[in-house]
């Protein structure tokens, strides 16, 4: 079976977006898809000018979270464990030491330094409407 190649329709929130394939191209939940750039970088040959190729820029990863017969919600997925509580072995601070470690999970979000989830301003999102959604394998 080939990989589905879908586009954003629309960023809900600054985790969340909707992609313009549904179960009638073969979508289903948890499917992953990588989001990059609708508009491909050229590569240019230094000696000759020619333009060689093009790179599609990557942007995030996210997974499948709905689907409907047109088209599917989709989340970031992927994190980083972060301590915002107590220390951890070898931490230096001092007021702290005795309380238990919290560590909490960050989201990858399409804001830059951001990992709650909220709604988001068209100017500050990373990802674009048009931008190409192509399923992966993880």
């Amino acid at each position: 079976m080939s990989k589905i190649i879908a586009k954003v329709a629309k960023v809900l929130d600054n985790r969340t977006l909707v992609i313009n394939a549904g179960s009638n191209k073969g979508v289903s939940l948890n499917m992953k898809f990588l989001i990059s750039s609708a508009l491909n970088s050229q590569v240019v040959d230094p000696d000759t000018n020619e333009i060689i190729g093009e790179v599609a820029i990557p942007k995030v990863k996210v997974e499948i979270t709905r689907v409907d017969e047109k088209y599917s919600i989709a989340e970031t997925y992927e994190y980083k464990t972060v301590n915002e509580g107590g220390s951890m072995p070898n931490a230096v601070a001092l007021s702290r030491i005795f309380d238990q470690p919290k560590l909490v999970k960050k989201y990858k979000t399409f804001e830059i330094e951001d990992n709650q989830k909220k709604a988001i301003e068209k100017e500050k999102s990373l990802i674009l409407i048009g931008d190409i959604a192509e399923q992966i394998e993880e």
